[in-house]
């Protein structure tokens, strides 16, 4: 039986046009992820962030290879994922589009363990130890282990359709 799927001929993937378009669809959570070497910040908006184990508490994060963050990100032994509220989307706006240069000039961060930039208001931070990278096609998976969470983030900014949205509440709590 087994035997038999190996014969099989695979559907071909969606195009690109068709992919992104269907993804659109997905509300994410928004997040800037930052690391921090020899007084250098880096920085990028994320929306592709998810938990991946309680035991030991983890998280993925997958970046293109062609983000202007990646390269600090692969090499970096930690990171913070900052999970954004609903006022701070022009903080991910900046991160999605500014010169790194330009991304942390604000006075609204602070420093963490290890000098992490971490957003100073309205997030919630998940501090992390870079585990792996495994790559994948354009992007990069990096999997961090979660030393630390700070703050709370009870109204998070979501990301759905090109545009940012506000969670109006929740269901069945």
């Amino acid at each position: 039986m087994w035997f038999s799927l190996l014969n099989q001929s695979f559907p071909k993937p969606i195009g690109v046009s068709e992919f992104r378009k269907a993804m659109r669809s997905f509300p994410a959570s928004v997040s800037i992820v930052t690391t921090g070497s020899q007084g250098t910040r880096f920085g990028m908006t994320a929306s592709s962030v998810t938990g991946l184990s309680d035991s030991p508490a983890s998280l993925i994060l997958c970046v293109n290879r062609e983000a202007s963050s990646h390269e600090a990100l692969a090499r970096c032994r930690v990171f913070a994922v900052n999970l954004l509220n609903e006022n701070n989307a022009d903080l991910a706006e900046k991160f999605s589009s500014a010169p790194q240069s330009e991304r942390f000039v604000d006075s609204r961060w602070k420093e963490g363990p290890f000098g992490l930039p971490m957003v100073a208001d309205g997030a919630q931070v998940f501090c992390c130890t870079k585990n792996d990278v495994v790559e994948a096609f354009s992007h990069s998976i990096i999997v961090g282990t979660i030393f630390g969470v700070e703050g709370n983030c009870p109204n998070a900014l979501l990301y759905r359709d090109g545009a940012f949205a506000r969670c109006t509440g929740l269901i069945n709590k």
